[in-house]
């Protein structure tokens, strides 16, 4: 892959290139643009579902069937979906620096 073709300049390639670590943070955008809903935005799951009834080890314990039913939702909605333009370049990238790390934003 030509990484110049990214409108990257010639020094900054060269860093990449050099460098021993890269760390690439991303958003909740990133999946939103593969169809993959969001957490906190306008449609996002915590808009319909509870975090503090689905998301914490408590309420495992208290209802498994509801927090397996939820975590079974999640796989479903990312089965069939396709990387998008964003992580196709990432997944490219990892191919030209291997060192390059992928960290989604906390």
């Amino acid at each position: 892959m030509n990484m110049n073709k990214m409108n990257i300049s010639e020094e900054k390639i060269s860093k990449l290139r050099r460098s021993q670590k890269v760390l690439v943070f991303t958003g909740a955008g990133i999946s939103k643009e593969s169809g993959i809903p969001t957490f906190r935005g306008d449609d996002g799951l915590w808009k319909k579902f509870s975090p503090q009834e689905l998301a914490n080890f408590d309420s495992f314990y208290e209802n498994p069937a509801l927090v397996s039913e939820w975590y079974q939702h999640r796989r479903d909605i990312i089965e069939d979906v396709e990387p998008n333009p964003a992580i196709m370049l990432l997944l490219k990238w990892r191919n030209i620096i291997p060192i390059l790390r992928l960290q989604p934003k906390m």
